[in-house]
């Protein structure tokens, strides 16, 4: 990538295992902010220069405070801090979407963040509706459940992960599994092969 200057507002992505070195000119001062490779799955795979804004600014913060004091992180904030770092969803476009309204609103939340661990009443409830007028609003506008296009949405975003070299239990993390074998299961069912394979395949080994 050559010298890169960061300046206030900006940011500099890194990734695992990427030679570099940082020099700090006076009078300034830099955040470390760190994500174990082994427990998060990401689509960055190059060093990324990033453009804070305010959103980005307020969950580096929440990340950085619960990396760095006995508050417990909570997954939630390093799922969307990455979501807002990568810029782009790693959900396929050939997902159908909810033309409008709260269960558009939903499907795009979930499109932005696949691993959302809310339960459908709770993400019902954020959008001012019960769980069961969200779930018929889902099965009107693209075919399916909500259930099930969370589910078809979670598998897009770990096919995209799973081109990098990150564990199987990064990704599965990364797209809402906290148990690695739960995530396999859903993985071979929906995509007809057991996440290891699809990685083989998608990279070209044999």
């Amino acid at each position: 990538m050559g010298v890169v200057t960061v300046y206030e507002g900006q940011a500099l992505w890194i990734p695992v295992r990427t030679s570099h070195e940082l020099r700090v000119h006076p009078d300034s001062v830099t955040v470390p902010l760190g994500f174990e490779a082994a427990d998060w799955g990401t689509i960055l795979r190059e060093p990324t220069l990033l453009t804070v804004d305010r959103d980005l600014q307020h969950l580096m913060l929440a990340q950085h405070v619960t990396s760095s004091s006995a508050i417990s992180s909570a997954a939630d904030i390093t799922r969307q801090l990455l979501a807002l770092i990568e810029k782009a969803p790693m959900v396929s476009e050939d997902l159908p979407m909810p033309p409008d309204g709260p269960a558009r609103q939903v499907a795009e939340q979930l499109r932005f963040d696949p691993g959302d661990t809310r339960s459908v009443e709770e993400l019902a409830q954020a959008r001012g509706l019960s769980a069961r007028s969200l779930e018929r609003a889902f099965l009107r506008d693209t075919g399916t459940t909500l259930r099930q296009w969370r589910i078809r949405c979670r598998m897009d975003a770990a096919q995209t992960l799973l081109h990098g070299q990150e564990p199987v239990s990064a990704v599965a993390r990364r797209v809402g599994y906290s148990h690695v074998n739960a995530f396999r299961r859903a993985f071979a069912r929906e995509v007809g092969l057991a996440p290891g394979e699809y990685r083989r395949q998608a990279l070209g080994h044999s």
